[in-house]
């Protein structure tokens, strides 16, 4: 038996639109404003502004600068903000190489580029905003963009900026950044493949990696998902350097964008690169601390087991081999203290030997026998911790970013490297809590793929007890293999659960009667009407189960008709 359900997702938006404010005054020759409305701008133009963000702890306020270039034609506003974390230097570079290809001619609509948007934190090199007045506190700006919170320096200025410059002035948006501090990264991007125009927006970057993932409260990223406003976090390699061939490939990544979504007139770029996606990751850590020598890099594909560093500290090792000779040597002592206490008990037999003689090597056998218990618990404890120095990925997958650099020093439980997999999909769907009845773990499901055109088997492997309190729906998770990568997240999909098998009578639905609140078939045997009471059972799509005990072989149910008939009458099958 099997049930089908479908699976849907939509998001609504409404923005209200303020005007361009102008302070009257220029910083580096530029128009400085306080609020960007890009509706206000004349066609056919570049503008160059600095945006007038919050005061710094001398009182005077940070300068963003921000490029917008309006086309000669009407069409979409694309914002393309980098610089949110004050480290990443390609998004940057990035942004002007963007700039230098856009001309007004050539556009439709409106591009906003934003070239640093962490100012405090771009001036200190630091990841975070930076408060100054001599604090070493910062904040990450990623994590309350859309919080409307005024209450700290950090949290005013992040409000202003997603207020009076970000939200108004986008209907699609990419957000450029670059790994953490010491990671090595490749092109990389985070997209909510429950939107379709997200999809599309991080396959044209032609990244490395496109993480599915639904996003970070707070970030740009998902502050305009929300809004209804598709938006991608486009990472560029690693921080605090610049990398030619990173920024180009971003930069076409970025140009394919606004071709496809006719923002700019032109021919697609096609880099030969192959895009990974991936559904789910293994953070790996150092489980010892020690010197890493790296066994992989970036963007290589590894097995589950696979040993991808091997990391190197003397006291370890030396720990390990001083149990492990530590155990030898108590081997040995307990072998020779059995052998010479049995000696000493047959001749104690004997009376051949006092008894002080006897106990003596008795005492001696059992605290050898204690010694060995001691010293294998040390090398189990010993060889433990040797064995945490060769790190294996938990995962199959493909390696996204390394933490560190060959042979350097890092501590226990430090982040190393993240593995990514997309071999399996996780498939969630809603269901009743009869239906839960007969699904079971492990069963089988029938997931067909519109998109695809494709019908694909997945395998149960958790069915939440406990009911949604909005809908009353009970939760069940489907595994599908994907290792040929066409699964993407946010696919439209229809679900048959393989429910098991049920034995019994089943009967068209129209074919039952109800008469006086009770149910009735009307079953042609040997031609002739017989009228029969059943009780009605469980229903599988337009079949239902009856108990039915005077059933005999060759009966056939009446399913049209059947009110116009009584028992006995003559029956002539069409």
């Amino acid at each position: 038996m099997s049930k089908t359900f479908l699976l849907t997702f939509l998001s609504l938006t409404t923005l209200v639109l303020a005007k361009t404010e102008y302070t009257g005054g220029k910083y580096l020759g530029k128009d400085v404003i306080t609020n960007l409305d890009v509706e206000d701008l004349e066609d056919g133009k570049t503008y160059e502004f600095f945006f007038e963000g919050t005061e710094n702890s001398l009182g005077n306020p940070w300068y963003i600068p921000v490029t917008v270039i309006k086309g000669e034609k009407s069409g979409k506003k694309f914002l393309i903000n980098s610089g949110v974390h004050g480290n990443e230097l390609n998004p940057i570079l990035t942004t002007y190489k963007i700039k230098e290809k856009l001309k007004p001619q050539d556009l439709k609509g409106t591009i906003t580029i934003v070239h640093g948007m962490n100012i405090p934190g771009l001036l200190n090199n630091n990841r975070g905003y930076t408060f100054g007045g001599g604090s070493e506190s910062t904040s990450d700006l990623n994590r309350q963009m859309d919080s409307g919170k005024t209450a700290t320096s950090d949290q005013k200025y992040s409000t202003l900026l997603w207020n009076n410059l970000l939200s108004k002035n986008a209907d699609k948006v990419i957000d450029l950044h670059t790994s953490g501090k010491g990671s090595k990264f490749p092109l990389f991007v985070y997209a909510d493949f429950r939107n379709p125009d997200i999809k599309k927006m991080a396959e044209l970057t032609r990244a490395d990696i496109v993480k599915m993932d639904n996003g970070e409260k707070g970030s740009v990223e998902t502050s305009f998902v929300e809004l209804g406003i598709p938006s991608i976090t486009f990472e560029l390699g690693s921080s605090e350097t610049q990398e030619a061939l990173i920024v180009e490939r971003a930069t076409n990544g970025v140009i394919n964008n606004l071709i496809y979504w006719d923002n700019l007139s032109g021919k697609k770029i096609t880099p030969e690169t192959e895009t990974f996606y991936g559904n789910s990751w293994s953070r790996i850590r150092a489980e010892k601390g020690g010197f890493v020598e790296t066994k992989v890099n970036v963007m290589d594909k590894v097995k589950k087991g696979d040993v991808i560093l091997e990391l190197t500290d003397a006291s370890t090792e030396a720990s390990y081999y001083e149990a492990e000779g530590n155990l030898l040597k108590a081997k040995s002592s307990y072998s020779t203290d059995k052998i010479s206490y049995e000696k000493y008990k047959k001749l104690y037999a004997k009376e051949l030997v006092s008894e002080d003689e006897y106990l003596n090597s008795k005492n001696k056998y059992e605290t050898s026998i204690g010694g060995l218990k001691i010293a294998e618990a040390n090398f189990i404890r010993a060889k433990d911790n040797f064995s945490r120095l060769k790190v294996t990925a938990k995962i199959d997958g493909t390696i996204t970013d390394l933490d560190l650099k060959e042979f350097e020093k890092v501590s226990a439980s430090q982040k190393i490297l993240t593995i990514v997999d997309n071999s399996n999909m996780e498939l969630v769907i809603a269901v009743s809590g009869k239906d839960t009845e007969y699904t079971k773990v492990g069963g089988k499901a029938e997931v067909f793929v519109e998109e695809l055109g494709e019908k694909l088997e997945g395998t149960i492997t958790d069915i939440n007890l406990s009911s949604d309190s909005n809908t009353k729906k009970y939760s069940v998770k489907i595994i599908v293999n994907n290792e040929n990568q066409r699964l993407l997240k946010g696919l439209y999909a229809k679900v048959k659960l393989q429910q098991g098998y049920i034995k019994g009578l089943f009967v068209p639905k129209q074919a039952i009667m109800i008469k006086d609140l009770y149910s009735y078939i009307v079953i042609s045997r040997n031609n002739t009407a017989v009228i029969y009471k059943i009780t009605p059972d469980i229903t599988i799509g337009n079949e239902q189960r009856i108990e039915f005990p005077d059933y005999q072989i060759g009966d056939r149910v009446v399913v049209e008709g059947q009110y116009l008939l009584n028992n006995n009458d003559k029956i002539k099958e069409n």
